[in-house]
């Protein structure tokens, strides 16, 4: 599921100080939808080495990538996998048999196939909790998780919040988006914006979804609109969920 928090949670091992002494070399690339095994392992050479491959020669792009591996701890990030086709999944590991004992590929994936065909095992991250949900949006929106200095705002974050599906990114662009409004009144406003459009993205009504965009976009920011989106697809998610 997207905006869960897998890009996030794979960031903060990349960059953690106590990892990054564990091993000789890093790379991290953005794979996304489309799994091109000689892009894929050419942007890891640039991590890997800082130099670039000008040539069109993956046999010998893997082979200089194995030569600097070889020997050496290494951790590569490989983000956002959608591919599952067992025969690209060996391809792009060729230069990765030469590193040392204890060398790391952490992959980040909505696809639980890709798990299989990888033979690893998943860690699944859950939706937050609605409680820290609502600390979530509020620390972006407030500054601050409680509402102390804000108490005329808690009510309306948790039901913002709600709507949020228990997705942190969702939280964390609404809050963005919501923290130049200082007037509750106008979180109602955008709250009754989100429902109604998530209602008709329910019902399945493309066209009304359209118009619902149009006049909720009018007056929000891109982050918003970024964010509206996300829900929409989060919605979609569901609903053929239930159907499967």
């Amino acid at each position: 599921m997207g905006g869960i928090g897998k890009t996030a949670l794979a960031q903060r091992l990349y960059n953690d100080a106590g990892v990054n002494r564990c091993f000789k070399r890093k790379a991290w690339v953005c794979v996304s939808d489309v799994f091109d095994v000689f892009d894929i392992t050419k942007n890891i050479f640039h991590y890997i080495t800082g130099l670039s491959w000008q040539d069109e020669d993956l046999n010998g792009l893997q082979v200089k990538l194995r030569d600097n591996l070889s020997r050496k701890k290494f951790l590569v990030v490989l983000d956002d996998i959608w591919n599952d086709k067992y025969e690209r999944w060996t391809a792009i590991l060729k230069p990765f048999e030469a590193g040392a004992r204890g060398s790391k590929i952490i992959i980040t994936t909505r696809n639980r196939s890709v798990a299989s065909i990888t033979k690893t095992l998943p860690y699944c991250l859950k939706e937050l909790s609605p409680e820290n949900c609502t600390n979530l949006l509020a620390f972006h929106a407030l500054g601050e998780i409680n509402f102390e200095s804000h108490p005329k705002f808690e009510k309306i974050c948790k039901k913002i919040a709600e709507r949020c599906k228990g997705l942190p990114l969702v939280a964390k662009m609404l809050g963005g988006a919501l923290r130049s409004i200082t007037n509750p009144d106008e979180w109602e406003d955008i709250l009754n914006n989100i429902i109604r459009d998530n209602a008709m993205v329910e019902n399945d009504e493309q066209s009304q979804l359209r118009v619902g965009y149009a006049l909720a976009l009018g007056s929000l920011s891109w982050q918003l609109m970024k964010m509206m989106h996300l829900l929409e697809e989060l919605v979609m998610h569901h609903s053929s969920c239930q159907e499967l």
